[in-house]
C-alpha cells in the first residue's frame, strides 16, 4: 500500500507489537498514524510536536515514543495524545532497556530515565565539537554512543565513560580505556 504522509520528508516509522498500526514522523514535527485494514493503509489521526521526530518506537502497551526538540514524548498511539514528558534538548536518539530509557541530543547531552517514575537516574554532556547520532543499550550495564567524529563511547549503567572506540581507516579500530 502506498499512502502520502506530509509534505515534508518522512524522518522515522514505527510499527506497534500487533503490526496493526504504522507511524511516521516528518522533518517540521508533523506526526500520522496509519492503521492495517484488510491489507490497506488508512490514516487514523494527525498531529505536531516542537522540532522533527528522528526516532520512534512503540513500546509493549502501543504507546508511542518519540524524539522532539524538547526531549521524548510519549502519545497514545490511537489519538496521538501527549502524555508523559523526558525533557532533553535537541533530542536525536533514544534506547529502551529494562524499565530504563537513554537518550541522547545533537549535542551530547546524554541522560537515562526510569521509564515507570520518569526520574532521571543520571545525565552528562559529552565533550565533543561534533553531533552526536545513536545511543543503545548493549546488555544491562553498557550504554554505547556514536557520533560524528567516529568515536563509539561505551559507558556504564551511572553514564561514566568506561571506554572509547575510535573507527579508522580500512576497518582499524583503536580502543582507549580512562584511567
Amino acid at each position: 500500500s502506498t499512502v502520502e504522509a506530509f509534505p515534508s520528508s518522512v524522518r522515522t516509522l514505527a510499527i506497534d507489537p500487533r503490526s496493526k498500526l504504522l507511524f511516521a514522523g516528518g522533518n517540521d514535527g508533523e506526526l500520522r498514524v496509519f492503521e492495517r485494514d484488510a491489507g490497506a493503509l488508512r490514516p487514523v489521526t494527525a498531529g505536531l510536536q516542537p522540532g522533527a521526530a528522528y526516532r520512534a518506537a512503540f513500546d509493549e502497551q502501543a504507546s508511542l515514543l518519540v524524539t522532539s526538540d524538547d526531549g521524548v514524548r510519549r502519545y497514545r498511539a490511537a489519538d496521538l495524545t501527549p502524555g508523559d514528558l523526558y525533557p532533553g534538548r535537541v533530542i536525536r536518539w533514544f534506547d529502551r532497556a529494562g524499565g530504563r530509557l537513554v537518550v541522547l541530543g545533537l549535542h551530547g547531552e546524554l541522560a537515562l530515565f526510569d521509564e515507570a517514575t520518569r526520574k532521571l537516574q543520571h545525565h552528562v554532556v559529552i565533550d565533543s565539537p561534533f553531533n552526536h547520532r545513536s545511543v543503545a543499550f548493549a546488555g544491562a550495564h553498557r550504554i554505547f554512543t556514536a557520533s560524528a567524529d567516529g568515536l563509539l563511547r561505551v559507558f556504564d549503567e551511572r553514564l561514566r565513560v568506561v571506554s572509547t572506540l575510535e573507527l579508522l581507516r580500512d576497518g582499524f579500530v583503536w580502543s582507549t580505556t580512562p584511567r
